[in-house]
């Protein structure tokens, strides 16, 4: 589902989750409601694909059967997107004011670390081959697989992995 329309779904009177990988994530109002009954901590981000602010907020599946049980769950609900219906409505003021006083959080760009960025010596290694298999030294290795543990994956976005997986694969020379 796009952002788009999920954000147009957004009306105050329900509460939406979609499930993302193994996080539920409420939108805007949603992300409000959810909110006020955890206080689980939301993010406001620019998103260029709808040109306006976004309000999220994501939490464990566990921690979603906790808060959500003493609401109904709507007869649209499916695996992937739970409607909860709310007794009142969302007081709008209120939840725009939340959405406005909430930090701007910016897209974090990865730090140039050695983890992104291949350190001269596994930059210039001449691996020995064999029956065009390549072998390399211990050490390369070693640093392969310590770039990849540093990684910091969780706060990466899905082309930043996909970046870095490219880097990795260039190093070892299997980028055909």
């Amino acid at each position: 589902m796009k952002l788009s329309d999920i954000i147009a779904q957004e009306d105050g009177l329900r509460i939406h989750c979609y499930k993302q990988g193994v996080f539920w994530v409420a939108y805007e109002a949603s992300a409000y409601a959810v909110w006020q009954l955890t206080a689980y901590k939301a993010t406001k981000k620019q998103v260029k694909v709808v040109n306006q602010e976004v309000v999220s907020l994501g939490f464990p599946d566990k921690a979603f059967a906790q808060w959500s049980a003493p609401y109904t769950l709507a007869d649209t609900s499916t695996v992937h997107h739970k409607i909860l219906l709310l007794p009142d409505p969302i007081d709008t003021v209120a939840y725009l004011e939340w959405k406005a006083n909430l930090p701007l959080t910016e897209h974090k760009k990865p730090k140039a670390t050695q983890q992104q960025e291949p350190s001269s010596a596994a930059m210039h290694h001449q691996p020995a081959t064999e029956e065009g298999m390549l072998f390399y030294s211990p050490r390369f290795y070693a640093s392969i697989i310590e770039q990849i543990r540093y990684y910091p994956l969780a706060n990466s976005t899905p082309i930043q992995a996909f970046l870095f997986l490219q880097q990795l694969q260039s190093q070892l020379a299997i980028n055909n």
